[in-house]
């Protein structure tokens, strides 16, 4: 997560400001079982790349799970609860008790 997020979470959390941050995701997501060529294309850059998603599969991988437990470590705040939810809907996720934060 982005280092500018973590400081205005830390900002804004306080005892009267709780704050959940959800992390929705499918299983497909964290699986990577694509197969072939595929155009890949960056949102922020608008760069493109064709890739073979056999080659790529243990780095995307690897980089999820970095990410993902980065964004658990940095996560560690007073008031800031993060919730990482597998192949469930946001609806799901909002609809379960997930939290103790008594």
């Amino acid at each position: 997560m982005d280092n500018e997020w973590i400081q205005l979470l830390k900002k804004l959390a306080n005892p009267r400001r709780e704050i959940y941050v959800f992390q929705v995701l499918g299983q497909h997501e964290l699986d990577f079982d694509l197969k072939g060529f595929y155009r890949f294309k960056d949102l922020e850059t608008g760069q493109e790349v064709e890739l073979q998603a056999e080659q790529i599969k243990a780095e995307v991988k690897a980089n999820a799970e970095s990410f993902l437990s980065q964004i658990e470590s940095d996560l560690k705040v007073p008031f800031v609860y993060w919730k990482k939810s597998v192949s469930k809907t946001l609806s799901q996720v909002l609809s379960e008790r997930y939290f103790d934060v008594t």
